[in-house]
C-alpha cells in the first residue's frame, strides 16, 4: 500500500508498506534434494518420514517493507529532501534459491581418486573410473554425511537479505536553469552476500592452538563431534555492510547551445569477507571491492556559435554554413581513485594454516617517489607469525600486485587504496620476509606504528608462535612497479547534423 499526503504548498510526504513473503526453495520429487543437519550430521533427504520437498525449512514472515518521503520547498528556488525505504531480495549464487540442495547426496556426489604411487596409474581410459555408489536412503530419510563429503546447505529458517536506505538532499537553483545538488546517500545491509561469494565454510578450522606440523582438522569445529575434516558450502547471508556517500550534482539545462552536468562523490563502504567469518568476522572486514573513494564526472554538449543565426558567421551564404555550420561538441570526463586491493606475501603457509594472508604494515611507503621497491622499501612490512595483519586505510596507496604471485587483488584488507589495478600494475612490488619480531602487549601480537590511520583498527587472534627472526628482502623477488594512484578517462567527439 502507498499514499501521498500534500500537507500545503510547500509539504509534500509520501508513505507505504509493502509485506513480501518468500517460501523455501523446493525440490520436484522424492529423493531429489538435502540439507545438511549440523545439530546431527546428517542429510534430510527430501520426501521421506515427514521431509518435505522443502526439506522442512521454515518460512520467515517477518519481512515487512517500510517507505518513507518527504519533500519540503523552504522558498522558491530552494527544495529539501529526505526518504528511506527498507528493500529484501532473493540472494544470488544459491544463497537463498539456487545449487543448494540439488547438489547433495543422494542427488550428486563428488569423486576424488588417488594413485597408489607417484607413477602409478588412477585408471585406464578403456575401463574409466569405477563407478560411485551412491548410500542407500534409509527409511527415516537421514543419511549420516561421512567424512571427506562436502555439502552444499542452507538453515532451516529462511533468512533473507535486507537493505536499509535513506538520504538526505538540498537542491538550490542558481540561476536560469542551473541547479545545484547536495546530499547524504546512506544504506544497511544485513544478512548479505559476502564480499566476493555467496557462502563460507562453518568447518574452516581456527589459528588458535595452531603450530608447525599440528594437526589442521584437531581445530575445525565439528571434527570432535562428527569427525568431518571437510568443508562446507554454507549458504547462510550474514554480511553486514554499510555505505555513506556525500553525493553533489551541478546541472546547467540546455540553454544558448550549452548543457552541462558535473556530479563528485565522496563515499565508503564496509563490508565482510566470506573467509573466516564463522571464527571471526573482525579478521575480513574492511573496505568494498567495489568503492572507489573519490569520483567526479562532467559532461557537456556545446552547440558551437558558427552558422547561420549563431553568434558567429550568422550571414553565411550556403556554401560557407554548410562547412561550418551545425557541429557540437560534446564531452565526458571521468576521474576517479582506484579500488582497494590486499597484500599478501609467500611464505604465509610458514605461519599460519588457515584464515587470509598479509602482513603488517609498519612504516611510511614513501610514495612521492612514484616508484616501489625492495630495496627501498623492505622494511615496510612484517610478518604477523600465527596471528592475522590488521586492516588499515591508508591516504594513498599504490596500485600493485601481491607478493610474488604478480596478481593485482582488488579486495578489500591491509589497505584501502586509490590505486587502479590496470596495466601499469602488473608486477609485484613486494616480497615480504619477516623482517623482525612483533611486539607481543596485552597477549595480542601486533607491531609499533607511529602513522595515523583513517580507520578502525582490528587486531589479529591471540598468537600462539612468536615471529621468526629477520630474513632481510631480496630485490629480486620485487620488480620495480609504476604507481597508479587514480585513473581519469576523457571522451571527446565532434558531430554534424
Amino acid at each position: 500500500m502507498q499514499d501521498t499526503w500534500r500537507a500545503n504548498d510547500k509539504l509534500t510526504v509520501t508513505y507505504g508498506m509493502r509485506w513480501e513473503i518468500y517460501f523455501p526453495q523446493t525440490v520436484n520429487g522424492k529423493g531429489k534434494g538435502s540439507n545438511l543437519d549440523f545439530n546431527t550430521g546428517e542429510l534430510l533427504v527430501a520426501g521421506y518420514n515427514g521431509i518435505g520437498t522443502n526439506m522442512n525449512v521454515s518460512t520467515s514472515f517477518k519481512t515487512i517493507a517500510p517507505r518513507l518521503g518527504i519533500a519540503y520547498q523552504v522558498h522558491p528556488g530552494t527544495v529539501i529532501r529526505l526518504g528511506y525505504g527498507r528493500s529484501y531480495d532473493i540472494g544470488t549464487f544459491g544463497s537463498i534459491f539456487g545449487e543448494g540442495p540439488t547438489e547433495n547426496l543422494p542427488v550428486v556426489a563428488s569423486q576424488a581418486l588417488t594413485s597408489e604411487s607417484a607413477i602409478a596409474s588412477v585408471f585406464s581410459l578403456d575401463g574409466g573410473p569405477p563407478a560411485y555408489v551412491f548410500p542407500t536412503v534409509p527409511a527415516n530419510g537421514r543419511i549420516p554425511l561421512p567424512d571427506g563429503v562436502s555439502a552444499r546447505t542452507r538453515p532451516f529458517h529462511m533468512v533473507i537479505p535486507t537493505v536499509d536506505a535513506w538520504n538526505a538532499s538540498l537542491q538550490q537553483q542558481l540561476g536560469h536553469g542551473t541547479s545545484l545538488e547536495v546530499a547524504y546517500v546512506g544504506n544497511k545491509g544485513t544478512h548479505n552476500m559476502f564480499d566476493g561469494g555467496g557462502s563460507y565454510s562453518n568447518n574452516q578450522p581456527t589459528i588458535v592452538g595452531f603450530t608447525p606440523g599440528s594437526n589442521t582438522n584437531l581445530r575445525r569445529p565439528f571434527y570432535s563431534k562428527f569427525g568431518w575434516t571437510q568443508d562446507f558450502t554454507y549458504f547462510n547471508p550474514q554480511n553486514s555492510g554499510s555505505y555513506h556517500a556525500l553525493q553533489t550534482k551541478l546541472e546547467r539545462r540546455f540553454s544558448n547551445g550549452l548543457q552541462m552536468l558535473a556530479n563528485y562523490t565522496w563515499s565508503k563502504s564496509l563490508v565482510y569477507q566470506a573467509d573466516y567469518f564463522d571464527i571471526d568476522p573482525r579478521v575480513n572486514y574492511g573496505p568494498a571491492a567495489f568503492n572507489r573513494a573519490h569520483t567526479f564526472n562532467l559532461s557537456g554538449v556545446y552547440d558551437l556559435p558558427f552558422g547561420r543565426q549563431k553568434l558567429l558567421l550568422s550571414n553565411a551564404s550556403g556554401w560557407l554554413n554548410q562547412i561550418v555550420g551545425g557541429f557540437t561538441l560534446n564531452g565526458d570526463v571521468t576521474a576517479s581513485t582506484g579500488f582497494p586491493f590486499t597484500y599478501s606475501y609467500n611464505e604465509c603457509g610458514n605461519d599460519r594454516d588457515t584464515g587470509p594472508c598479509r602482513p603488517d604494515k609498519i612504516a611510511s611507503a614513501g610514495l612521492g617517489s612514484r616508484s616501489f621497491n625492495a630495496v627501498d622499501h623492505c622494511g615496510l612490512f612484517q610478518s604477523r607469525g600465527s596471528a592475522y595483519g590488521e586492516r588499515r586505510e591508508q591516504r594513498r596507496i599504490p596500485a600493485s600486485a601481491t607478493g610474488a604471485v604478480r596478481q593485482c587483488r582488488q579486495r578489500f584488507g591491509l589497505w584501502a587504496g586509490r590505486g587502479e589495478c590496470g596495466p601499469c600494475a602488473e608486477q609485484a612490488v613486494y616480497h615480504p620476509r619477516t623482517l623482525q619480531p612483533a611486539v607481543a602487549r596485552g597477549g595480542v601480537q601486533r607491531t609499533e606504528s607511529s602513522e595515523l590511520w583513517e580507520s578502525k583498527r582490528v587486531r589479529g587472534l591471540q598468537p600462539q608462535l612468536e615471529s621468526g627472526q629477520d630474513h632481510g628482502c631480496r630485490a629480486t623477488d620485487a620488480p620495480v612497479a609504476v604507481l597508479c594512484p587514480h585513473s581519469v578517462l576523457g571522451i571527446f567527439t565532434l558531430s554534424a547534423s
